[in-house]
């Protein structure tokens, strides 16, 4: 009789209906085991003691009226328990993997996503212990957009909430957002002292022309910043008194100066990346190097009778710049403690200042809430948004999977989502342009497209880059 029994309870179990059938029970199944729907008896499952719901793993193949009938449900009862279930699109969008409920009780956290950094499906997350929301679980940096796909992001594909109902959901063809959603910019109370910061590039002399001698600097300037000086493998500074001439004799001018702030700058683009210099602020900043390393130009800024110094390291944790190894993770955080101790040894009223990219990707590193209580202002470099570098890497332009459409350096609407980011900064405009080899010279709509490098300028004589002086002359 027992097996006759089973065998109906088989047949039941097949004979699945749109409508609320319920069917005799003939065995217990344990809700945290996740079988195929067409395999089990026939229960409606209850909550867990703890007050989460029983859970169930959806297969290929299942579908609610399935499910509905192996476990004494409704399809009203599935869309009731599952209204705050992530990613549940209701019973006519199941994807396979989606953890469901199949009672009454708080939801469970989703399936993990292999790449997931943001949300509630990064791998390892646990549920809060007090319940409650679990869309804002691990943020992303910088307050930036995190999609349903746990990716971070300040665009429209991150941005933009599309939920059509349960958390973790989204439009068809959108990528929806769960937490930090909008690029909304912060207005905040005018700074205490207006600045206008001028960089001033000591090595210009170098040139063949387009000179420039620093006390030509235009007098409405407040902070004039001397670019650059740098550090030798074991953090001595070098400027006045290198193999660079001219860039010794700029830097005694610049001592002189009267009536502005004079910073000295330490980095830039070439010795932070260059790869017999790259290390130096990598290694520099580490906890067995950042006091030496702080010391040497706090000591340097006032032996020179100086007014502070700007840090231009290009840039910590960056993953993917040509040549070099990736950055440490840790990059970010040393670069913080390493601000805090030069802060702590310049002197009283000297200044403190930062540069940072524009860009997520690569400030995502840096812990800018943070950092932006230790420095006196940032440097926010809103140009070189895209050059030949974009070529070739899908993710550089929106629009042009191949990377190489012509886009200018500058773009009004990359910098005002930029500052969604970051608060404390001074804007960057630059006096030079990117330039580009065009593939059509007849092109003139934003499709058009480059292929190598362009013409050297006769001046700055650099691939992909011309002073305003030569693009003036060109125009002319």
């Amino acid at each position: 009789m027992a097996v006759l029994l089973l065998l109906l309870a088989v047949v039941y179990q097949g004979m699945t209906s749109p409508y609320s059938i319920r069917i005799p029970i003939f065995a217990r199944h344990s809700s945290r085991v996740n079988t195929s729907a067409a395999l089990l008896g026939p229960f409606a499952p209850e909550p867990s003691p703890d007050g989460s719901c029983a859970t169930y793993t959806i297969a290929s193949g299942d579908s609610c009226y399935a499910l509905a009938g192996a476990y004494d449900l409704t399809i009203e009862e599935l869309n009731s328990f599952n209204e705050n279930t992530w990613a549940w699109n209701g019973c006519d969008l199941l994807f396979v993997d989606t953890i469901i409920c199949l009672s009454s009780g708080t939801p469970p956290i989703p399936a993990p996503v292999s790449n997931a950094v943001c949300g509630p499906q990064v791998p390892g997350t646990a549920p809060p212990a007090s319940g409650g929301d679990i869309s804002g679980l691990n943020p992303c940096p910088l307050n930036a957009c995190c999609n349903i796909w746990g990716q971070c992001g300040i665009t429209e594909e991150f941005c933009i909430d599309t939920s059509t109902g349960a958390p973790g959901t989204a439009e068809p063809g959108s990528h929806g957002c769960i937490s930090n959603c909008g690029t909304d910019i912060i207005s905040s109370s005018a700074p205490e002292a207006f600045r206008k910061i001028a960089d001033f590039e000591g090595y210009n002399l170098q040139w063949p022309c387009l000179h420039m001698d620093v006390s030509q600097t235009d007098s409405s300037f407040t902070h004039i910043q001397f670019a650059f000086a740098t550090l030798t493998s074991d953090y001595q500074v070098v400027v006045s008194g290198s193999n660079d001439p001219y860039l010794a004799y700029e830097f005694e001018v610049f001592k002189g100066l009267k009536g502005v702030k004079r910073i000295v700058s330490f980095g830039g683009w070439a010795f932070s990346t260059d790869p017999s210099t790259y290390m130096i602020f990598r290694q520099g900043v580490t906890p067995e190097n950042r006091q030496t390393l702080a010391t040497n130009i706090a000591n340097f800024i006032k032996s020179n009778g100086l007014d502070g110094v700007d840090i231009d390291w290009e840039y910590p944790g960056a993953p993917d710049i040509p040549g070099i190894p990736a950055g440490s993770p840790q990059g970010g955080l040393n670069y913080l403690e390493f601000l805090k101790d030069l802060r702590e040894l310049l002197d009283d009223g000297m200044s403190l200042s930062l540069a940072v990219p524009a860009s997520y990707w690569y400030l995502k590193a840096f812990p800018i809430d943070r950092i932006s209580e230790v420095v006196d202002y940032i440097v926010f470099m809103t140009y070189d948004l895209h050059g030949l570098w974009d070529v070739g890497n899908a993710h550089s332009q929106e629009g042009c999977a191949a990377g190489n459409c012509l886009r200018r350096h500058i773009n009004s609407t990359e910098t005002e989502r930029a500052m969604s980011m970051i608060t404390k900064i001074v804007m960057g405009v630059t006096s030079y342009g990117r330039s580009f080899q065009m593939v059509d010279a007849g092109c003139t709509g934003p499709e058009c497209t480059t292929e190598g490098n362009p013409n050297l300028g006769r001046c700055t004589a650099t691939a992909g880059y011309l002073g305003d002086g030569e693009i003036q002359e060109i125009m002319a």
